[in-house]
């Protein structure tokens, strides 16, 4: 079913009442959903801006202030909020017990709320309900979601939730937000890029959205930095003829300018050719330049959008913010790390975990690390716990499973080592955990779990602890050198930090004993804890907290277990063996969150191994005037196309060019500062930006090759 012409869709989204977007990490999706939510209001709704539980607003670089749990207008009628998961939980408790004292005795009770932290569910629920209740005050509310493997996970609790509470307030609510999602009036946005990765992605996620029929409407697709081919095929020809020929450096930038701008228009025609076969009209968000302010780029992508629904630049209010770099700040570079001192590094990693934001080639630094490691000699895991499965794609393969799978490398004849791969499945890591751990009739009797079978089905939090026990697994087999780990964008990557301390704070044993305390016919009808127990029966449901007791029965003999698990997981992650390597690109939201994330990284005193740029464009001449630089060269090499494609191509090199040098410039600025900012972060290394997409081993031999050149120590 189509959505029509690009008009109708962004009109569309602006009229519902509930607009979700989402898309692969790095896209620019906060960006849309902002922009989205500013030509709303500017069109005279009430509309509130919501992110779901982030650690890191990304709204508060955008608008310039401080995102918190209580809404706050920052433009004319355009409220912007976190929704945090404990205000949330709060809010919730709140209304299906309305009387403050007990709703405090409630989450005041430190054994609930570990309890509740890992109650299969109650986080995501407890978010969205909140979400559905802002669509009953506001004309509109537009929801940030995490990137598109995540979001369709948050959403579809909904279903697992009805499956997993038989009765209760929670059932009754996970039943109402489905409605809403289902209702017409809420719509879904995909965002992606014009590049191969992101296009598979966005296909998988509208087919698993279609699947699953978890929206009534199809989404609206926005392919953001989309450039239309302009190039007419004699151009096209000299350009090609141009990069052939033998030139001097600046003659040969010019040509890499043009080669660059044409190779975006390719891949933009390509992507909307992809994107079309889902009988849908893609709308196109051209370019912005970064700045030096994500508020320029979040206005500049308002007045674009704005065209489509006829709100003028004049109506989107200024969003006049600080000047947030300092072209002077952090010119001071550090101690240089050779070749030699990079290598030597990584022969004496036996962990190594990539961490940073979505779309900045985190996965492929992890793999490009591993192929690394394997031509050095060592055998090397690559595990991926990012459910947008983009591993295999970084290897060149189709799929990768939860199965060990060795990857061919004999396209590299010098390789002295192995290098494996595998991508974590949440359910069979778990099962295998309780085979180990349990003897055969407590297994059975786990595996046939109501409460079991959802929690290793179907939730993040599961997810991001199972990815703790697989890793567990492979560093204490013995069977490899080195174990690269992948994890996803920052929300979720500290999720998985924290993931072995709340399932141990869930299965520990002073929670078991209260909560079987009415099983064994203890205390059940005295004080406080009756008085919780009661209330937690109310709000989940007579059978799922009986569910729940024969959970907590079964697992009683293995928390010991579990402990040492962690322990040992809680070792490995701080040993000087292991190295946090920081991933970003450099765009101003990307290079705050690996600010951010290597003071978090400091702060819980996990290893920094360093900070990788990746994607940093090239450019190091300022002259702009192709025709002085290639006249002699075109002519010649063009002398057979027709008369003006000579000076038309030449007057495309030199505006390419300025561009391009004007986007290093730019990038320089903020890499200068983010050298600042990362002190103590280890090596800092910047990584230039690779043609075309990197999806085999060639690439990604070529991608290891930039990160072990000679880096900074900061």
């Amino acid at each position: 079913m189509a959505t029509g012409t690009p008009e109708g869709g962004v009109q569309s989204l602006l009229e519902g009442r509930l607009l979700l977007v989402t898309g692969k990490g790095g896209t620019g999706k906060s960006t849309v959903a902002a922009a989205l939510a500013m030509l709303a209001a500017a069109r005279g709704r009430r509309v509130l801006l919501a992110e779901l539980d982030m650690s890191r607003s990304a709204m508060a670089g955008l608008f310039g202030r401080p995102i918190g749990p209580v809404p706050v207008e920052v433009v004319p009628r355009l409220d912007v909020t976190n929704v945090l998961y404990g205000p949330a939980l709060e809010d919730f408790i709140g209304n299906v017990v309305p009387v403050g004292r007990i709703v405090r005795l409630v989450l005041e009770n430190p054994i609930v709320r570990r309890f509740l932290d890992f109650t299969p569910g109650a986080r995501e629920m407890a978010t969205l309900s909140r979400v559905v209740q802002y669509a009953t005050t506001y004309d509109l509310v537009v929801v940030d979601l995490p990137a598109s493997g995540h979001a369709f996970s948050l959403l579809d609790v909904t279903r697992s939730a009805i499956g997993l509470f038989k009765s209760g307030p929670m059932r009754d609510r996970a039943e109402k937000v489905r409605e809403v999602l289902e209702k017409e009036s809420t719509r879904l946005a995909l965002v992606a890029l014009p590049e191969e990765m992101v296009v598979n992605e966005t296909l998988e996620t509208h087919a698993r959205f279609e699947r699953f029929g978890l929206l009534s409407r199809p989404p609206v697709l926005f392919l953001n930095r989309a450039t239309l081919p302009t190039l007419e095929a004699p151009e096209r020809e000299l350009l090609s003829r141009l990069e052939a020929a033998s030139l001097d450096p600046l003659q040969a930038e010019f040509v890499a300018a043009g080669r660059w701008e044409d190779a975006l228009e390719r891949e933009t025609e390509r992507a909307l050719e992809r994107l079309r076969a889902l009988d849908v009209e893609p709308v196109l968000v051209p370019p912005t330049s970064e700045g030096g302010r994500q508020s320029d780029v979040l206005r500049s992508m308002a007045v674009s959008l704005g065209r489509h629904v006829g709100v003028t630049r004049r109506q989107l209010p200024e969003l006049d913010l600080p000047r947030l770099l300092d072209p002077e700040a952090g010119r001071v570079r550090g101690e240089p790390v050779s070749t030699d001192d990079l290598q030597a590094w990584l022969a004496t990693r036996e962990l190594l975990v990539t961490v940073g934001s979505g779309g900045v080639g985190k996965t492929t630094t992890a793999a490009a690390l591993g192929l690394y490691a394997a031509r050095q000699g060592r055998k090397a895991m690559v595990l991926t716990i990012d459910p947008a499965r983009r591993l295999a794609n970084s290897l060149g393969l189709e799929a990768i499973g939860n199965a060990e799978t060795r990857i061919d490398l004999s396209a590299f004849p010098d390789a002295r080592g192995e290098l494996w791969a595998m991508m974590l499945d949440s359910r069979s890591t778990m099962d295998g955990l309780i085979a180990r751990i349990a003897d055969p009739e407590a297994a059975a009797r786990i595996y046939d779990n109501h409460v079991y079978r959802h929690m290793a089905d179907t939730f993040a939090g599961s997810q991001d602890y199972m990815a703790t026990e697989k890793l567990h697994d492979l560093l204490t087999s013995g069977r490899y050198d080195l174990v690269v780990l992948d994890t996803p964008p920052v929300k979720n990557a500290l999720d998985f930090l924290e993931s072995p301390g709340r399932l141990l704070n869930f299965l520990d044993e002073k929670v078991l004993a209260w909560f079987l305390a009415p099983r064994h016919g203890i205390g059940w009808m005295f004080g406080t804890q009756a008085v919780v127990q009661r209330l937690l029966r109310h709000v989940f449901g007579e059978e799922f907290l009986d569910d729940l007791s024969v959970f907590f029965e079964d697992f009683q003999g293995l928390y010991d277990g579990f402990r040492e698990r962690h322990a040992t997981v809680v070792a490995a992650l701080r040993a000087e063996s292991t190295g946090f390597v920081t991933v970003c690109a450099p765009s101003q939201t990307s290079l705050d969150v690996a600010a951010y994330f290597v003071e978090e990284l400091g702060s819980r005193e996990l290893p920094r191994a360093g900070v990788i740029v990746n994607q940093v464009h090239l450019c190091a001449h300022d002259e702009h005037d192709a025709s002085a630089a290639l006249a002699g060269v075109a002519a010649d090499l063009g002398a057979d196309l027709p008369p003006r494609t000579v000076p038309a191509v030449l007057a495309r090199l030199g505006m390419a060019h300025r561009r391009l040098r004007a986007l290093v410039e730019i990038e320089g600025e903020m890499i200068a500062r983010l050298r600042q900012d990362v002190a103590g972060g280890g090596f800092f290394q910047t990584v230039p930006r690779v043609e075309g997409q990197v999806h085999d081993l060639e690439s990604l031999h070529a991608v290891g090759a930039a990160v072990f050149r000679e880096a900074e120590r900061v």
